[in-house]
C-alpha cells in the first residue's frame, strides 16, 4: 500500500506515525552516504582496531600477569606470615596448641589456599586442609565422609608412633576423627618433595606442579626455618590447586573467543580455561591377584605380537574410573600422569601459537631481537631498573624522551646478543605475534614470570583476530557493489531508527514480561514521541493498575510458582508424592467470643500473615485459609526432594515464632493463641479443580484427610505437632520425636503410628531440643516399645516414671490407663495395639 507524506505529522509531538518517521529517516541517510565514505572508514577503523587490539593484548596479558601472580602470591603470603609466626618453634612435635590456631587462621582467611602443612627433622607433620568435591575418609577410603565436614587435619608424631585425621565443620568443631595403627604408620614429612624442596633451597620457593591422586593438580610454595647453624627444624607449605573452576580457570577467558594460558619453558600446559585437557595418564589395565600354582601373567608381547596400545585419559577421568571399581582382587597398578603439551589440548591455535613463540623469543639469532620497543609501554619500566640493569640496557637500546622512542642500537657486539634475553626480562616485555592456525587468523601475547619466582613458566594471550575486525571484514565484502552498499547503508539507517525510535516498545515488552511474571511496578511510566507507542504505554499503565488492584484477591505466590512450573490454568490434576500440613487454633471459639469483629479480624490476620510466611520461606504451597485454620503441602507445583523435612521444620518454626508472638500479645492484653499441627506424607491428587469459570489449586485424597485428622487429635493426646508414619519414616533421624499411638483414625480400620515431634537436633538453633525434649522421647519410646510388646507391667512403671517427671503431660495418664486394664484383661490375641478413634 502506497504511505502519504504529511511533513507536518513529523513534529507534532506523540502524532507522528512510525513506519512514515523510520521511512524519512532512511531516505535522509541514503541521500547523504557513499560507497567511498564507507571505504575510507573501513580502512581507518580496521587500522585503528588493531592498534588498539595490540595495545590490549599487551594490557590484557600484563592484567593477567599481576592477577594470576597475585594469585599465586597468596600461598607465598601465607607461608611467609606462618614462618614468621613459628620462627621460634623447633619441632611440630609438642607444639600442636600453638601451630594448630595460627594454621587454621591464615587457611581461612586466605581463600585460594586448600591446604597448609608443618614438617619438622623428626619426620613429623601437622597439616590442616580444605576439603575437596567427592571427600573420602583418609584411612577407610571407601567411606565418605559426612556432609558437613568442611576441613581434614593430619597430625604424625614420628618418634612418639602416633598419626591421627580430624575432620571438622565450617567452625572446625570436630565431626569425626581417624587413628593410624601404631604398627601401620609409614609418613615421613622429610620424604616428601615439598620439604626436601624447601630443605636444599636457600629461602622460600614453589615446589613443581603435580598431579594428585584424585585428579587435581596444583602446587605448593615452600619456606624452610632453620637454627643458628642453618639446620632444617620446620618447613612450611601453603598449596594451591591451579585445577579448581573458581581459581586461576576462572581468569583465563578473554573477550568473546580469546582466552589466556600458563606454559612451561618445555610447552606443558600449567593452566588453560579447560582444566579436564590439561592431564594426561595411561589408563594401565588392572593386574587381577595370582592364583595358587598359577602361571603370572605374561608382561612381554611375543614376538611378531604387537605391544598393548595404553589409552590416555584425562588425570580426573581416570580417578573417577579408579574410584568406581569394587573388585578387592584386582591389583591395579598407579597410572603415570603428566601434563599435556601445547599441541596436545585439541586447540591447533595454541600448538602454533607456542611455535610461533620458541622461534621469536630465540635471541641467538640477531634476527630476532626487537628493533623497536613501544615507548609508552617500556618507558617507565626502563627508568626504574637499577644502575647494573639499566647500564645492560643502555648497551643493547636507546631510549629518547624527547621523540619518544626505543629504538635498537646498531650493530650489537656479539658478547652482548646473550644477554638480550635477561635485559627484556628485567622491563617485563612481551612478545606479540599474528600468525594463522585452521584457516583462522589470531594475534598472540606472551610473557615470561619474573625470575624470582624460580620456574620458568609463561603467561600467553590467544584472541582471533575477527574479535576485533571482523565485522568489518564483513562489511567490506558486502559494499563491494554499490547497489550492495546502498543495501547495506539502509539496513544499518533501518537498525539504526529502529533502535531510536523503538527503544520505548522494547522497554514496555520488558515490563510486560515481568507483568507476566506478576512482577507488577505501577511507578515505571513510558514515554514516546510517537502517537502510537504513547497509547500502548497508557493502556499498559491502565492494566498494570487493574492487575494490582486484583491481585489483591488472588493467591500471588501460588500463581508465581504456577507460572514458573509451566503449567497453565485448566482443569485437571496429576498423582504426586506429597506431604500436607494443617494447623488450628486450640479454643478459637471462646477467643472469638471474647473479642469484637474488628478486633479479632486484626489478631488473626497477624497470626495467619506469620504463619505463611515461614510456610512460603521452606518452599510450602498454601492451600487456602479455612476461618483460622491453614491447609497447606508441599511438593507442588514445584518439586520438592526435601517436602518431609521442610514440613516438620515449618511446624517448629511456626511454634517458636507463636511463642515470641504470645509473649507481646499478652503484654498488649490480647489473647494467646495455642496451635495444633498435623502433618502426613503420601500419594495424593494435585491441580485446578473446580468449574471452567472459578477453579482452585489443591489436593485431594486419604493422605490428606489423614493429616486432618491427625492435627484434630492433638487434642485428645495433649500435643501440639503430631506426624504420620509415612512422614516419620523420611526424617525420623533428623528431627527429635516421641511415638505417641497407633491410631485407626475416624472412618479408617487400619492403624498407622503417629508420632509427636518435639524439636529439631542439637544446634538447630531456635528448633533445638531442649533437656526436657531429649529426656520425653527417651522415656516415651521405651515406655511405648514394651507396650507395643505387651509387656504392660514393664510399660506401666515407664509410663508412671514419665507422668512423674512431667505432671502435665497427659500422654502418660492416658497409657497408664491402658496399661492397667491390660494387665486387669489382657488383650486379644490378634491385638496389634491399633487404638480406633471414635471422633475425627
Amino acid at each position: 500500500m502506497k504511505q502519504e507524506f504529511d511533513v507536518t505529522k513529523l513534529f507534532t509531538r506523540g502524532k507522528s506515525q512510525l513506519q512514515l518517521a523510520i521511512t524519512t529517516l532512511v531516505v535522509l541517510l541514503l541521500a547523504v552516504s557513499s560507497i567511498f565514505t564507507l571505504v575510507y572508514t573501513y580502512i581507518e577503523t580496521s587500522d585503528g582496531a588493531l592498534k588498539s587490539a595490540w595495545q590490549m593484548m599487551k594490557s590484557t596479558n600484563r592484567s593477567m600477569r599481576r592477577d594470576v601472580l597475585r594469585y599465586l602470591g597468596t600461598a607465598k603470603r601465607t607461608v611467609t606470615a606462618t614462618t614468621y609466626g613459628f620462627k621460634d618453634v623447633s619441632t611440630v612435635r609438642g607444639n600442636y596448641e600453638k601451630l594448630f590456631p595460627v594454621m587454621v587462621g591464615q587457611l581461612k582467611a586466605q581463600r585460594e589456599i586448600f591446604a597448609i602443612s608443618a614438617g619438622d627433622s623428626t619426620g613429623s607433620l601437622l597439616m590442616v586442609g580444605k576439603i575437596f568435591e567427592d571427600p573420602k575418609y583418609s584411612v577407610n577410603k571407601a567411606k565418605p565422609l559426612p556432609a558437613e565436614v568442611a576441613f581434614r587435619s593430619h597430625y604424625v608424631d614420628k618418634p612418639g608412633g602416633i598419626e591421627y585425621y580430624l575432620y571438622m565443620d565450617k567452625k572446625m568443631k570436630v565431626v569425626d576423627r581417624e587413628v593410624v595403627p601404631a604398627g601401620k604408620i609409614t609418613y615421613d614429612a622429610r620424604t616428601k618433595a615439598w620439604y626436601t624442596d624447601a630443605d636444599k633451597a636457600k629461602g622460600n620457593t614453589w615446589t613443581d606442579v603435580r598431579i594428585y591422586g584424585n585428579g587435581e593438580f596444583g602446587t605448593a610454595n615452600v619456606e624452610a626455618i632453620r637454627d643458628a647453624a642453618g639446620k632444617t627444624n620446620i618447613v612450611i607449605s601453603a598449596s594451591i590447586a591451579l585445577s579448581l573452576k573458581d581459581g586461576i580457570s576462572s581468569r583465563l577467558n578473554v573477550g568473546q573467543n580469546g582466552f589466556a594460558f600458563i606454559l612451561d619453558g618445555e610447552g606443558k600446559v600449567i593452566a588453560y580455561p579447560e582444566m579436564d585437557k590439561i592431564t594426561r595418564c595411561e589408563e594401565n589395565a588392572p593386574e587381577p591377584a595370582p592364583q595358587a600354582g598359577a602361571a603370572p601373567p605374561p608382561t612381554v608381547a611375543k614376538p611378531g605380537q604387537k605391544e598393548p596400545r595404553k589409552k590416555e585419559r584425562t588425570a580426573k577421568e581416570l580417578a573417577r574410573q579408579r574410584k568406581q571399581a569394587a573388585d578387592p582382587a584386582v591389583k591395579e597398578p598407579p597410572p603415570k600422569c603428566r601434563f599435556a603439551k601445547a599441541d596436545e589440548v585439541e586447540n591447533p591455535a595454541l600448538a602454533a601459537a607456542f611455535h610461533k613463540y620458541k622461534e621469536k623469543s630465540n635471541l641467538s639469532d640477531g634476527k630476532n631481537i626487537p628493533k623497536r620497543l613501544n615507548y609508552q609501554d617500556y618507558h617507565k619500566a626502563v627508568k626504574r631498573l637499577e644502575a647494573e640493569p639499566r647500564k645492560a640496557f643502555d648497551r643493547i637500546y636507546t631510549l629518547n624522551d624527547e621523540k619518544k622512542t626505543i629504538t635498537l642500537n646498531p650493530n650489537l657486539p656479539k658478547e652482548v646478543i646473550p644477554t638480550v634475553d635477561d635485559v627484556l626480562e628485567s622491563i617485563n616485555y612481551t612478545y606479540n605475534m599474528r600468525f594463522s592456525a585452521a584457516g583462522e587468523e589470531y594475534l598472540a601475547s606472551f610473557q615470561d614470570f619474573p625470575e624470582s619466582y624460580g620456574k620458568e613458566w609463561m603467561i600467553g594471550i590467544l584472541v582471533p583476530v575477527n574479535d576485533f575486525i571482523g565485522a568489518l571484514k564483513t562489511t567490506i565484502l558486502h559494499v563491494t557493489l554499490i547497489s550492495l552498499a546502498i543495501l547495506m547503508l539502509s539496513i544499518g539507517a533501518i537498525i539504526y531508527a529502529a533502535h531510536r525510535i523503538l527503544a520505548p516498545l522494547k522497554l514496555i515488552a520488558q515490563d510486560m514480561n515481568r507483568i507476566q511474571n506478576l512482577d507488577i511496578d505501577e511507578s515505571v511510566r513510558h514515554r514516546s514521541f510517537f502517537y502510537e507507542i504513547s497509547l500502548i504505554a497508557d493502556a499498559l499503565a491502565s492494566m498494570k493498575h487493574g492487575l494490582k488492584a486484583f491481585s489483591k484477591f488472588v493467591p500471588f505466590t501460588l500463581v508465581k510458582q504456577l507460572i514458573e512450573s509451566g503449567k497453565g490454568a485448566e482443569l485437571g490434576g496429576e498423582k504426586r508424592h506429597l506431604t500436607m500440613m494443617f494447623t488450628d487454633i486450640a479454643g478459637f471459639t471462646t477467643i472469638s467470643e471474647s473479642m469484637t469483629t474488628e478486633e479479632l479480624l486484626i489478631h488473626i490476620s497477624e497470626y495467619l500473615d506469620s504463619l505463611t510466611k515461614i510456610i512460603l520461606a521452606q518452599q510450602g504451597t498454601v492451600d487456602k485459609y479455612i476461618g483460622d485454620a491453614i491447609m497447606s503441602f508441599w511438593g507442588a507445583p514445584l518439586p520438592d526432594a526435601e517436602q518431609e523435612y521442610h514440613s516438620c521444620k515449618t511446624a517448629l518454626l511456626c511454634t517458636a515464632k507463636l511463642k515470641d508472638l504470645n509473649k507481646r500479645w499478652i503484654a498488649e492484653g490480647k489473647p494467646e493463641l495455642y496451635t495444633r499441627f498435623g502433618i502426613s506424607s503420601g500419594d495424593v491428587s494435585v491441580g485446578n479443580m473446580g468449574s471452567s469459570d472459578r477453579m482452585n489449586y489443591t489436593v485431594l485424597g486419604d493422605s490428606v484427610n489423614l493429616a486432618s485428622r491427625l492435627e484434630a487429635i492433638n487434642k485428645y493426646y495433649g500435643t501440639n505437632i503430631i506426624v504420620g508414619e509415612s512422614t516419620y519414616e523420611k526424617v525420623k533421624s533428623r528431627f527429635c520425636f516421641r511415638p505417641v499411638d497407633v491410631v485407626a483414625v475416624k472412618g479408617k480400620s487400619q492403624g498407622v503410628r503417629i508420632y509427636h515431634l518435639l524439636a529439631g537436633l542439637p544446634g538447630d538453633d531456635t528448633i533445638a531440643p531442649t533437656k526436657e525434649d531429649i529426656e520425653s522421647q527417651k522415656l516415651t519410646e521405651k515406655a511405648f516399645n514394651a507396650y507395643m510388646e505387651q509387656d504392660f507391667e514393664k510399660a506401666l512403671g515407664l509410663y508412671t516414671q514419665l507422668g512423674k517427671t512431667f505432671p502435665k503431660d497427659p500422654l502418660a495418664e492416658m497409657f497408664i490407663e491402658r496399661c492397667k486394664a491390660y494387665i486387669k484383661k489382657a488383650p486379644p490375641k490378634d491385638w496389634d495395639g491399633v487404638y480406633v478413634m471414635k471422633s475425627k
